[in-house]
């Protein structure tokens, strides 16, 4: 953390209060962060985590503030702390580009175009918050709830921008403020977004086509049925998964574009399914399983589906985020104060993967979040105090030495 220089960035967040406070944001937002990381998911469980002398010792925190104080300091946030707080993922990822180096880091750094998966997801909320509504919730229909809109670098794991947003917000509003600012982060490099049918919309097109960013997007099925009945299918030849397939390419202008986008489509006949049977009923017209993408990459139309299959991670990613890292979990009646404690979570959920990415161990890589936390973070071992010397013994025969001797250097 003093590589990245996390305390420096968090003491240029503005917020709105007096030097005298005793319990700075800036402490506040450090403090919830690491305690994320081992796995809290309340201010309540913030508290608890640093209440414990050894860590408070080592951290030369003098009083531990309780979860009450917590909650009073994220209130002294503002809105310019939030956009802040927002924008310090960009120069985290900057800093670990200049201070370490591993195979992902380097590919990710010779990117010549970088991915994001951009997606939205509902998080249902009980109480009355500021900005918690009735909204699309598929988690919970007709509970309160509120949206959260995330970019994800597939190749890194990490998060690259997100907003937490009012519960009736739809997906897609927003969206073309929400890839403005990310370009706005990083300027010079060219991008490639992926997107669901939830952000089939023309503004959003000709602002990604105006930054000179490719795109792909599923397109929505209604409205284009009499297209596909006057197309030429031609059979996939892509290997053994291809069989039945067929694909096909045309252009189509909707209503409020600003011109026409080619559009790649696949099918395959599904006679022997029923309706309710698939994982896709809205994709069936006339025993046809259709796939539609708008994609300016030059590929076949089997490619852009295998493409787009690709962005299903995305989804894995974030439900780690809300089951493993508690984001949106910590809520306040304040916006404000929710939406930093929102952003806690995504800097412990960034910090854990940057680590991981910095390591180079693959097998480290790979695992979820509450396996890093089961295996390398919440280890047991033995207080001693001598000497006036505070030191930890653990078991030498941990059922993952190896990877615990690497994070352990890596961490010291």
């Amino acid at each position: 953390m003093d590589k990245v220089k996390i305390d420096e960035k968090l003491a240029a967040l503005e917020s709105n209060e007096s030097s005298l406070v005793e319990n700075r944001l800036k402490h506040v937002l450090k403090m919830t962060s690491v305690a994320i990381v081992a796995g809290a998911n309340s201010l309540l469980k913030v508290a608890a985590f640093w209440n414990d002398k050894t860590l408070a010792e080592m951290a030369g925190l003098e009083c531990v503030p309780d979860d009450s104080t917590l909650g009073r300091a994220f209130k002294r946030g503002n809105y310019q702390t939030v956009i802040d707080f927002e924008a310090m993922q960009s120069k985290l990822r900057n800093e670990v580009c200049n201070n370490f180096l591993s195979p992902i880091l380097a590919h990710s750094i010779n990117q010549v175009e970088r991915m994001y998966d951009i997606d939205g997801s509902a998080i249902t909320s009980f109480g009355s918050q500021e900005g918690s509504m009735k909204g699309y919730n598929p988690h919970k229909k007709g509970a309160n709830c509120f949206q959260s809109l995330i970019a994800i670098d597939p190749l890194t794991k990490t998060v690259s921008l997100a907003w937490l947003q009012s519960g009736n917000t739809h997906c897609a509003n927003g969206s073309v403020d929400f890839v403005r600012q990310l370009h706005s982060l990083y300027p010079k490099q060219k991008n490639f977004f992926r997107f669901d049918s939830g952000f089939y919309c023309g503004k959003l097109m000709e602002e990604l086509e105006k930054q000179e960013s490719g795109y792909l997007i599923k397109a929505k099925l209604k409205g284009l049925e009499k297209k596909f009945n006057q197309l030429t299918w031609s059979p996939v030849k892509g290997g053994k998964d291809s069989k039945g397939w067929e694909e096909a390419t045309f252009y189509h202008i909707c209503k409020g574009w600003n011109k026409p986008r080619k559009y790649s489509v696949v099918r395959k006949k599904v006679d022997e399914v029923k309706e309710k049977d698939t994982l896709f009923p809205d994709h069936i017209i006339d025993k046809y399983v259709y796939f539609c993408y708008i994609c300016t990459k030059e590929l076949t139309p089997w490619e852009v589906h295998k493409l787009y299959g690709k962005r299903a991670v995305c989804e894995n990613y974030i439900e780690e985020l809300k089951n493993q890292m508690g984001l949106g979990k910590m809520k306040s009646r304040c916006f404000t104060a929710t939406s930093l404690q929102f952003h806690c979570s995504i800097l412990a959920y960034n910090l854990i993967r940057w680590m991981t990415v910095c390591l180079g161990k693959a097998k480290i890589f790979k695992w979820e979040i509450s396996s890093i936390r089961c295996f390398l973070i919440r280890v047991a071992g033995k207080i001693s105090r001598s000497s006036r010397t505070l030191s930890i013994y653990m078991d030498k025969e941990h059922f993952y030495q190896e990877e615990l001797d690497i994070w352990m250097s890596f961490c010291l």
